[in-house]
């Protein structure tokens, strides 16, 4: 496939085939020829991306605080798989944190909205008459920690 050449079809591959666009845009950045980048969509792009980043750290934040919570609240319940996602979602999250210091911020940023769903679904799981807090119980420091494992 050639080089597109106007924005109409930059735009047009872009909305057919994002993977096709941006391996063009690669191959245009390794050659060096700046000023035939689609800069229209690229921009699009980028925003998108850092939006899907975001969504996947508070994602993962609320799975993990889901299972801790699960942990705590159900000692009697406590399974290879809970301990599995949470060792998975520290591990997972903290990987994403090497690459990108900023997600780790937006980690704090999202620490409580994602404690909210987090109790919401527990409260679907969790089948007890005690009732789940409605604030965190742990930091978003504990939640990370991989020698952290909450106790009623």
């Amino acid at each position: 496939m050639t080089i597109p050449t106007s924005l109409v079809e930059w735009t047009e591959l872009f909305e057919k085939n994002e993977q096709v666009w941006s391996e063009k845009m690669i191959e245009l950045l390794e050659q060096n020829r700046l000023n035939e980048i689609d800069t229209v969509n690229l921009k699009v792009y980028l925003i998108e991306m850092g939006a899907s980043n975001k969504r996947e750290v508070k994602s993962k934040i609320t799975t993990l605080l889901l299972h801790l919570l699960k942990w705590l609240y159900q000692p009697t319940h406590r399974s290879r798989s809970w301990r599995v996602s949470i060792i998975r979602e520290r591990k997972e999250l903290k990987e994403i944190f090497i690459k990108n210091t900023n997600l780790e911020k937006y980690a704090h940023e999202c620490f409580d909205d994602s404690f909210t769903d987090a109790i919401k679904y527990a409260e679907i799981e969790i089948k007890s008459k005690k009732k789940l807090p409605k604030v965190h119980v742990f930091s978003v420091e504990q939640a990370l920690d991989n020698n952290f494992w909450p106790e009623p």
